[in-house]
């Protein structure tokens, strides 16, 4: 379903892979769904951005090392303290300039 979703919106060329929870056997916020990047990759948690709109998703992966951004397209309302902690961007536009 993932290979479909991601050919379907035709930015299949752009990844460099795509990694499933499938592989974990866990859901996240699950550490060891987060380290299936970094094992695949093989560098450390803090050489990876991880982008999600999701609180409780940039928290466990937060809480795993990765260095995280959340899209907060809504304005929704701080949950588990993130903002103190990583970025709160309202869109993707950003993005670029805070992964130099």
């Amino acid at each position: 379903m993932l290979t479909q979703a991601v050919e379907a919106a035709g930015i299949a060329p752009l990844l460099d892979d795509l990694l499933s929870i499938e592989a974990a056997g866990v859901y996240k916020p699950d550490p060891r769904v987060y380290a299936l990047a970094t094992t695949r990759f093989g560098c450390g948690p803090d050489e990876i951005a991880f982008v999600s709109s999701n609180a409780w998703d940039a928290f466990g992966a937060h809480h795993f090392g990765l260095r995280v951004f959340r899209v907060n397209r809504g304005g929704l309302p701080d949950e588990y303290e993130l903002r103190a902690v990583v970025p709160d961007l309202p869109d993707l536009s950003a993005l670029p300039d805070r992964l130099l």
